[in-house]
């Protein structure tokens, strides 16, 4: 059995809240006078901001659009696989 890097765990606990987020958004375009909703919304998409300023500060942007383009060409990049096994 492998085990999540910290670096891994942190990307799935974004990935996550990024989802949540996401979902929240469509069903309240559906559903826009729903209180619970957009409470849960503004708490996913403040989480995912939290968690995605935590990653870049640590491992570096997760996009090109967050760097000078010298940064984001090191490796690993995020989606690569970090501890070795396939």
């Amino acid at each position: 059995m492998r085990y999540m890097t910290d670096r891994e765990a942190l990307l799935k606990k974004l990935s996550i809240a990024q989802f949540a987020a996401w979902e929240l958004h469509i069903f309240l375009n559906t559903h826009p006078d729903c209180p619970e909703a957009v409470k849960k919304f503004k708490k996913y998409t403040n989480e995912a901001r939290a968690l995605t300023e935590e990653y870049e500060s640590q491992y570096g942007p997760l996009s090109s659009e967050q760097s000078d383009g010298s940064s984001w060409l090191k490796d690993p990049w995020p989606w690569e696989n970090v501890g070795g096994a396939n």
